[in-house]
């Protein structure tokens, strides 16, 4: 779950959101920002992904997946 959620869409209810906005005078400084940190979060995320990727799936990590809760 951990993958699925740092992996997952990343920025586009943010784009959906910023392009819903009406016309106003700070608009596209509006749009420049989220569009930036968006591709931000992308460059981020992605660069780590295959490292989470590699950290979860290791045999001490499905071992302690596969114990019983309590």
């Amino acid at each position: 779950m951990k993958i699925l959620t740092w992996g997952g869409l990343r920025g586009g209810i943010s784009i959906t959101l910023a392009l819903s906005l009406p016309e106003f005078r700070g608009r596209d400084m509006v749009l420049g920002v989220t569009y930036v940190m968006v591709v931000f979060s992308l460059l981020v995320q992605a660069t780590r992904l295959g490292r989470m990727v590699r950290h979860f799936s290791s045999p001490t990590s499905i071992s302690e997946q596969a114990a019983p809760r309590k």
